[in-house]
C-alpha cells in the first residue's frame, strides 16, 4: 500500500507520532512519502500543488 503522511502541527510529540507511523509503514513493506506543511526552515518549499500529487500517489492518507 502507498500511504501519504501529511505533518501539519507544531506540537513535536505529535509529529514525531507521524514519522513514527512513516517509519512503521516503511518496515512493513508499504511505500510512504512524507509532506510537511509549512517547513520552510527544516526542508527546501514545497506547494499545494507538490501536496496534491502526493494525495493523488496515495492509496492512503494521514495528517498529523
Amino acid at each position: 500500500m502507498k500511504f501519504g503522511v501529511i505533518i501539519e502541527t507544531k506540537e513535536h510529540e505529535k509529529a514525531w507520532n507521524g514519522f513514527r507511523f512513516a517509519t512503521a509503514s516503511k518496515k512493513n513493506g508499504h511505500e510512504v512519502k512524507v509532506f510537511l506543511m509549512g517547513a520552510t526552515d527544516a526542508c527546501p518549499m514545497s506547494t499545494m500543488v507538490d501536496c496534491v500529487k502526493m494525495v493523488e500517489w496515495a492509496d492512503r492518507v494521514a495528517t498529523f
